[in-house]
């Protein structure tokens, strides 16, 4: 299955890019955001770091290979977004962002 992800600037705050990830994977019929449907709905999700670190484990929970396609990276300007893949980022958020783009590069 293959996901796509049209980003744009307002994509540049991580808690917006992660729910709008979760939002283009979940349409590949995974079930491992089901959980997080009512609190999206909602808009009750965590922010900031508990939000990466939901989206991390919800990522783990994958059974199957799903394609992410990020069309138009090229807008991201946040440093973060551009640091997660970084193997010496230290920061708890870049860990976590790491982990979910080593995720999607393994499944």
């Amino acid at each position: 299955p293959v996901a796509w992800l049209s980003l744009d600037s307002s994509m540049n705050d991580i808690s917006r890019f992660l729910l709008y990830v979760v939002a283009a994977v979940r349409t590949t019929g995974t079930d491992a955001f089901d959980d997080l449907e009512p609190l999206i709905e909602a808009g009750l999700m965590p922010e900031g770091e508990a939000l990466i670190t939901s989206v991390a484990n919800h990522f783990d929970e994958i059974d199957r290979p799903i394609v992410l396609v990020l069309d138009d990276f090229h807008v991201i300007e946040s440093e973060l977004g551009h640091r997660a893949g970084n193997p010496h980022s230290s920061a708890p958020e870049q860990r976590q962002l790491r982990h979910i783009v080593e995720q999607l590069l393994s499944s």
